[in-house]
């Protein structure tokens, strides 16, 4: 087990997560495999402390970076308003629960991605799949296609689901 393997388990967790690699090997080779996995830094020892706290500023400030106030769908002319937390469709508001929002927004964010059931209720519900029935994920999933009259959201057999632009 090595970090490229540890860091392989954690993009399936957060593909999101930023990955740093702080390293004394100067095997070019390494750095190209950290580099085609997308980690955000490869950094060898001999840097200064300074750089060192620079470069981690740099993906840092990336990754906090102010989100958009409105999130766009081009399916079925579907805004979402992030600041006041509402959902526009054709320009009439969408009425949703708590969890339909997060669950939609993270759609929106995260189109043409598959992800599981595990992975919805990890990101949207922030609990771990034995705390709950999996089928919720597909109950909420049938109240948003009803509720926004939209075919975007299609299932993946035996993995889960998937927004569709």
């Amino acid at each position: 087990f090595n970090g490229l393997q540890f860091f392989t388990i954690l993009r399936k967790f957060d593909p999101k997560v930023n990955l740093i690699i702080l390293t004394e090997s100067l095997d070019d080779n390494a750095e190209i495999r950290s580099l085609d996995m997308s980690v955000n830094d490869y950094i060898q020892k001999m840097v200064s402390i300074n750089v060192l706290i620079k470069r981690i500023e740099v993906i840092v400030s990336r990754s906090t970076a102010p989100t958009a106030d409105y999130i766009e769908s081009i399916v079925g002319e579907l805004v979402v308003d992030v600041q006041k937390r509402c959902v526009y469709l054709k320009g009439d508001i969408i009425l949703m629960t708590r969890m339909e929002y997060n669950l939609l927004v993270f759609f929106l964010k995260n189109r043409n991605l598959i992800f599981s059931r595990e992975e919805i209720l990890r990101h949207v519900w922030k609990i771990n799949e034995s705390y709950t029935d999996l089928r919720t994920i597909d109950t909420h999933v049938k109240k948003l296609r009803a509720k926004l009259e939209l075919s975007c959201i299609y299932s993946v057999r035996g993995i889960g689901y998937e927004w569709v632009e």
